[in-house]
């Protein structure tokens, strides 16, 4: 094989590595996108869990009520469990 051609070859190799580089760093900026939007949400919801258990602590709301917020917050701590088993995986 001429040298030329090997080189031709070389080339062709490498332009099919960064094609392939290029498409996994579309994917993993994608990945890393999706990541971060789940614990900009997580942290939302972590600043309104903090409001409710102020709300459970005081005397200012109801047993009913309590009851209804403790169950709501079950939910959301059940949700941010889901969202942080996938940002571990």
């Amino acid at each position: 094989m001429k040298p030329l051609e090997q080189l031709n070859e070389k080339v062709g190799l490498l332009l099919k590595k960064t094609a392939a580089l290029e498409k996994e760093n579309a994917l993993l900026k994608g990945t890393i996108a999706k990541h971060q939007e789940e614990l900009r949400k997580t942290r939302q919801n972590s600043g309104s869990m903090d409001a409710v258990g102020a709300l459970l602590a005081s005397d200012a709301v109801g047993d009913e009520d309590k009851k209804e917020m403790r169950a709501k917050l079950d939910v959301v701590i059940g949700e941010i469990d889901k969202i942080l088993a996938t940002l571990n995986d």
